[in-house]
């Protein structure tokens, strides 16, 4: 949709042209959720290829590894206590 209703914006065509700043703002937001789903879902298929494989002890260590590497990437401000 964004390759779609972003050119008219830049063209100034769009409907609701006078309301393109909040627009700008929803159209990065929707990208950005849709990019992150499409990374995720990328990013899940590796483990999930590898875990048809494995025993439900190495399973549950790669998740935990995948839980702890999130962990990881948490900013300071979100750590507990």
């Amino acid at each position: 949709m964004g390759r779609v209703v972003g050119p008219e914006h830049l063209a100034g065509t769009a409907p609701f042209q006078d309301q393109v700043a909040v627009r700008a703002l929803v159209l990065d937001f929707l990208s950005h959720h849709g990019r992150m789903l499409i990374d995720w879902a990328d990013r899940s298929e590796a483990p999930l290829e590898a875990w048809s494989g494995e025993s439900d002890k190495q399973r549950t260590a790669s998740a935990l590894q995948i839980i702890r590497d999130n962990l990881d990437q948490y900013p300071i401000w979100l750590a507990a206590g």
